[in-house]
């Protein structure tokens, strides 16, 4: 009778370290996915504003600036995005700029001025060429 309870006190001793083993592995597999998760989170957080900031680009909203907070491959791309975002406004600047001198000019001239393309479709006209058309 005595081995007996031995026998079941061991047992259950033994169980209860399985159970202790198995949860402290579910434990630490949890923890480390929250660790993997937040570490994707703030490897993913920059290419996401690249993303959004590009968006806004396409979308016409070319004044579109990223924070650069590193000096590796991202700090690099953020960078390089700004500066190509800066460009691309003094570019759209400097065409709006043009366009206006050219439409004053043409509105000033007397004689009439008309620009054909390859097909003799009319791309542009004065006012003063607009009779004569």
């Amino acid at each position: 009778m005595v081995l007996l309870l031995l026998a079941i006190g061991l047992l259950v001793s033994v169980k209860s370290q399985v159970i202790d083993i198995f949860s402290a592995v579910i434990v630490a597999a949890i923890f480390f996915l929250l660790v993997a998760f937040l570490i994707t989170r703030i490897i993913t957080r920059p290419i996401r504003q690249i993303t959004k900031a590009a968006d806004g680009i396409a979308a016409g909203n070319l004044n579109q600036q990223i924070p650069i907070m590193t000096d590796d491959e991202i700090g690099r791309l953020a960078y390089a995005f700004n500066e190509m975002s800066h460009n691309l406004q003094t570019t759209m600047a400097n065409i709006v700029d043009e366009r206006s001198n050219l439409a004053s000019v043409l509105s000033n001239l007397t004689d009439g001025v008309v620009m054909t393309d390859s097909e003799e479709s009319i791309l542009l006209v004065n006012s003063a060429g607009g009779a004569s058309v």
